[in-house]
């Protein structure tokens, strides 16, 4: 009896020495094996967006157990998301990465970790598969014929099935309008998002970024001119390449009945298309007997629009 006792002793002890030797070998290599998946995903996300400056992992978002993560390019644009999920597979789960641009398409998709029958379904690592999936989208169905293998349908379709999901459930981004004065820009940018927060100010001017599905598409800016009688409030819209798509008078302290309405409107519509290298006509750009209000709001235009290609040197818009 009493060596029944030492052996369920030294049976009890050998077993928890080696569960000790486990735990310690797990939290040594755990740490190692946790950089080494970073660094793989880290040099995935490259492989997936190209032109990302930085993927913002502060900004992540969590939705249905799929992370997703922003990315930048240089001029400080979003240009889509790296979505990171599993699903499971022939072999267990399947860790993927794919991500996707602003309008919904695939940019890429990279396989991170599976165990699925070599030779059959691991072939969902080849880079040649996983290059079929850029350009795709949400409405994509899965086609045997093309996206499977002989032999191998569940590994495949495990990833579609977790691409499909990446796809319906990303991030929308909110559309919100100007928390300024509603204007008449604003409300024909009822499909963009502007800014509430001003990204430039020089002088006058205040610059608000303009986006849309695609990333930043230009500016409104707000800025006023000393006229005649005291100040003009403006509003202008301009795009990437510097044209101007819309200008509108909000507000002024001129002369009452010296402006005809129509005429008013016509000149703010000769604006649209105009940009830095437009010199000031006063034979066609000024309004008749308004010529120190249209002459101060074009040299305020000209000021705008100067500084405006600092801006889009710095953004790398040229």
């Amino acid at each position: 009896m009493g060596r029944i006792f030492h052996y369920a002793f030294v049976l009890t002890l050998i077993a928890v020495i080696s569960a000790g030797i486990l735990a310690y070998a797990d939290k040594k290599t755990a740490e190692p094996i946790e950089n080494i998946t970073k660094k793989l995903e880290n040099s995935a996300r490259k492989e997936l967006f190209p032109d990302a400056e930085k993927f913002v992992e502060k900004e992540k978002k969590i939705i249905s157990k799929i992370e997703y993560v922003p990315a930048y390019n240089k001029s400080g644009e979003k240009i889509g998301f790296v979505a990171k999920g599993s699903e499971n597979g022939y072999g267990g789960a399947i860790l993927f990465m794919v991500g996707i641009g602003m309008d919904g398409k695939i940019t890429g998709l990279k396989i991170i970790d599976a165990k699925e029958t070599p030779g059959l379904g691991d072939k969902i690592f080849l880079e040649s598969w996983q290059k079929k999936w850029i350009g795709r989208d949400s409405k994509y169905e899965f086609n045997k014929k093309e996206d499977a293998f002989a032999g191998a349908t569940i590994s495949p379709t495990a990833v579609y099935s977790g691409i499909k999901k990446a796809l319906k459930n990303m991030p929308v981004e909110k559309k919100e309008k100007l928390n300024i004065e509603t204007s008449s820009i604003t409300k024909e940018s009822i499909d963009k998002k502007i800014a509430e927060k001003e990204s430039y100010k020089f002088g006058n001017a205040s610059y608000f970024d303009i986006s849309n599905n695609n990333g930043v598409i230009g500016f409104f800016i707000k800025s006023e001119a000393k006229g005649y009688n005291g100040k003009i409030v403006f509003e202008m819209e301009v795009d990437k390449a510097g044209k101007i798509n819309t200008l509108k008078i909000t507000e002024n302290s001129e002369t009452a009945g010296k402006v005809d309405e129509k005429e008013l409107e016509k000149w703010q519509k000769n604006w649209v298309g105009r940009d830095v290298n437009y010199k000031f006509d006063e034979t066609n750009d000024a309004i008749a007997g308004a010529t120190v209000t249209t002459k101060a709001v074009a040299d305020e235009v000209k000021n705008i629009l100067t500084k405006y290609e600092e801006i889009r040197k710095k953004r790398g818009w040229e």
